[in-house]
């Protein structure tokens, strides 16, 4: 008898983002399609994806995108802001926005009270 690998759809907020045969990804989104909608989700979860939407990571990662291209530094300055109390915070828990900001040299702009007087 002839094993056949079962066809999983692999879903993301309710779209179909491709099948997997096996160890096979099939992607249903185009590069295009799938940078669109990396840049409607949201930022928390761009910033963690590959933690939080492990099958959108993998299908960024299947076009050959990298997910931190679509951080631009405005929108990783105001998650830095709204989200942490010191640039040591970011640096442990979120260190693609650190990385944003420190080569922007945007830290010392969110958090000013760590300039010295």
């Amino acid at each position: 008898m002839e094993k056949t690998a079962l066809r999983r759809s692999i879903f993301y907020a309710g779209k179909v983002l491709g099948y997997e045969h096996g160890h096979r990804f099939e992607p249903e989104l185009d590069s295009n399609e799938t940078i669109d909608f990396l840049t409607e989700i949201d930022i928390g979860i761009r910033v963690h994806l590959q933690r939080l939407a492990p099958a959108l990571y993998r299908l960024v990662h299947h076009h050959g995108l990298e997910p931190d291209d679509y951080i631009n530094r405005y929108e990783a300055a105001l998650y830095a802001a709204e989200h942490f109390q010191s640039r040591q915070d970011v640096h442990d828990h979120a260190t693609l926005v650190w990385k944003i900001l420190h080569s922007h040299r945007l830290e010392k702009k969110v958090f000013p009270e760590l300039q010295p007087a």
